[in-house]
């Protein structure tokens, strides 16, 4: 505490009487340095770690020197972790509810300070992927439960021997519970010959110690992998810790999160089987709602060109009809957020987003083509499309061919080829159906495929 200082008090009485009086004021206390007394104060009666870790060895030594980091080891130090901050949990002094640049839960404005720095083509775009990941997360992060934590556990606080024990309080602070496991797997991962198990196994320990929810585990992985670029954006292109976070970046997050909330024994987004959901579809979907192949594929999630099944196939999409920009790709999904949670409505009224994304659009468009309509569905674009054609030339005549599909509408349904119209549905009268090409088949000679149209259209304006 700083000295006592003196004091002058000046008073006027109802008399008129000016008084002054000399006192010394009570000593100024530092609420950080008192608070951070409390916490050792705390960690002294209650000591966090009691973790036998015989396998590293009787001797202290740094995490550096350890060769050997099993399963079991990770397993260890998550159920360290997990004592530490179960025990730091009990106690929240408020003058530790501080602002700290380094505070994980201020990671994105680090790592925005530092981006333009990546000079890598390679690391920058890994940079940008993990950045626009971890925004599509940033709705649950802000609601994630606070309590006390380390906020620095690593290479130089965590010690092993027959314990492990952690030092270095002085940066502790109140922050998101989550954050401190996030930062222990950034700074230590390096050293796992297979970071995705080791993870699991991390996460499993603290869990069985200091439970989790779906919410933390979901956003941990990018939680760590910010924590990891934000080290190496100041580190510089050569750190070895790129292909680390090239690693866990290769991991569709949802495939890593069902993983850990597996590992914790948690519900997953696939928790019904494939049987199980195929008898719910048959009892709540019309039957018309079929499903491509014999065995229906199960999946799980997606991430930008690729789909994932509940056994972890891989499947290069290439026949989805709708994601044309890529499944759950960060920059849509983002946008969508942020649409979703300023207005969801229609064109009926003014917003300035309707407007500039329509410029926007049309700039993309050949110089004929300058007026919008802003449909909901392939089906809606069509039909749409075919009654501006019958407004246009006046007639109702439509060339098809024989095996497409339209839509659903029923005016659409007249003008699908056979496979896709119902028993009861009867082509258009004024549809007229053409070969369809197709270079996998002997469909002929392309001028007679052109000749045919061209019978067609003679016939239709005879």
């Amino acid at each position: 505490s700083s000295p006592s200082k003196m004091k002058q008090l000046n008073f006027t009485t109802q008399s008129g009487e000016h008084i002054v009086v000399a006192v010394h004021s009570i000593p100024e206390i530092d609420p950080v340095e008192e608070s951070l007394n409390m916490v050792r104060a705390h960690l002294t009666v209650s000591p966090p770690v009691e973790i036998s870790v015989n396998f590293f060895g009787s001797e202290d030594m740094e995490l550096s020197q350890v060769e050997d980091w099993d399963q079991t080891a990770w397993k260890s130090l998550g159920e360290a972790v997990g004592q530490l901050d179960r025990c730091l949990s009990q106690i929240s002094p408020e003058a530790l509810r501080r602002y700290n640049l380094d505070d994980l839960k201020h990671v994105k404005y680090a790592v925005l300070k530092q981006f333009s720095f990546v000079e890598d083509p390679r690391h920058r775009s890994l940079a940008e992927k993990v950045l626009l990941e971890y925004e599509t997360v940033e709705p649950i992060i802000h609601d994630l439960r606070h309590s006390l934590i380390h906020g620095n556990l690593g290479e130089s606080t965590i010690s092993l021997g027959n314990t492990i024990e952690f030092s270095d309080f002085d940066g502790c602070l109140i922050s998101h519970t989550v954050n401190e496991l996030a930062i222990v797997a950034a700074s230590l991962l390096r050293f796992a010959k297979n970071p995705i198990d080791s993870l699991k196994q991390l996460v499993f320990g603290y869990h069985e110690i200091h439970e989790l929810t779906e919410d933390e585990i979901c956003v941990l992985p990018h939680l760590i992998s910010m924590r990891l670029l934000s080290e190496l954006l100041s580190l510089g292109d050569s750190d070895p810790r790129w292909d680390l976070l090239r690693t866990l970046s290769s991991i569709p997050s949802p495939a890593l999160t069902n993983t850990l909330l597996t590992t914790c024994s948690m519900p997953t987004s696939t928790t019904l089987s494939p049987d199980t959901i195929l008898n719910i579809r048959k009892s709540i979907l019309n039957p018309t709602l079929g499903l491509a192949y014999n065995t229906p594929l199960h999946l799980t999630h997606g991430y930008m060109q690729y789909m994932y099944s509940s056994d972890g196939t891989q499947y290069l999409d290439m026949r989805n009809n709708v994601c044309h920009v890529g499944h759950c790709n960060p920059r849509i999904v983002k946008a969508a957020q942020r649409q979703m949670a300023t207005l969801n409505t229609n064109t009926r009224y003014l917003h300035q987003n309707i407007a500039i994304y329509g410029q926007q659009l049309r700039k993309t468009l050949p110089e004929p083509l300058q007026v919008l309509f802003f449909v909901n569905s392939g089906s809606e674009a069509n039909d749409l499309a075919l009654r501006l054609a019958q407004a246009y030339t006046g007639h109702d005549d439509v060339i098809s061919l024989e095996f497409c599909y339209h839509g659903t509408s029923s005016v659409l349904t007249q003008l699908n080829g056979p496979k896709y119209r119902g028993p009861k549905d009867k082509p258009s009268e004024r549809c007229h159906f053409v070969t369809r090409p197709g270079r996998y088949r002997d469909c002929g000679d392309v001028d007679a495929l052109v000749g045919e149209v061209g019978e067609v259209i003679d016939g239709i304006e005879r």
